[in-house]
């Protein structure tokens, strides 16, 4: 999946969409220590990522997707609002 499928960044996160043979989507999030220190706030996002991912599973469905953070996380990461913002960006432009 690292190196198929295409790949779009938005937010400060990068996503990569992968078409898969089942009727549902499927998710792998990457939270890395690297640009967020406190496992406090990358639980947190991979929390609400989730959270995002299970609202809006009809616009991933029969993909399979890997939402990553690239960029540097200050304060508590990034909120819910923003995370869905992305996601939703990000799947309609690809659909």
């Amino acid at each position: 999946m690292h190196k198929k499928g295409a790949y779009y960044k938005a937010g400060g996160f990068a996503f990569r969409f992968l078409k898969n043979d089942l009727p549902h989507g499927r998710l792998l999030i990457a939270a890395p220590k690297r640009f967020c220190k406190l496992s406090v706030n990358r639980n947190r996002f991979k929390r609400l990522t989730r959270e995002v991912f299970r609202i809006e599973s009809a616009l991933v469905s029969g993909y399979d997707v890997k939402v990553s953070i690239i960029g540097k996380v200050v304060g508590n990461g990034p909120s819910f609002k923003n995370i869905q913002k992305a996601i939703t960006l990000v799947a309609e432009r690809f659909n």
